[in-house]
């Protein structure tokens, strides 16, 4: 549930599902982190470049406290798999 509202339609939900998954990200012991890493953490990466400025800034302060600027990321490719216009035409196309 928390992944789909980090990639609906409506930047009103998709900035609860950011606020909710920063916090259960953070909140969350290692071990049971890397079970969630895989579903929220692409989400994260696509939102911070979200159209909507509140979405796009939570995103990237989140991302921020979650991965730093660690190269171990830098392969990432956000829009690989994105289907959400706002995001396709954002600039990395």
């Amino acid at each position: 549930m928390l992944a789909a509202g980090l990639a609906d339609n409506w930047s009103q939900v998709r900035y609860a599902a950011s606020i909710a998954a920063r916090a259960l990200l953070l909140a969350l012991p290692l071990d049971e982190l890397q079970l969630w890493l895989g579903t929220l953490l692409p989400r994260l990466l696509l939102n911070r470049k979200y159209v909507a400025e509140g979405v796009r800034r939570h995103a990237e302060e989140s991302w921020r406290l979650l991965i730093g600027n660690s190269p171990l990321f830098s392969f990432l490719d956000p829009t690989a798999t994105c289907h959400t216009p706002p995001v396709q035409y954002s600039g990395f196309l």
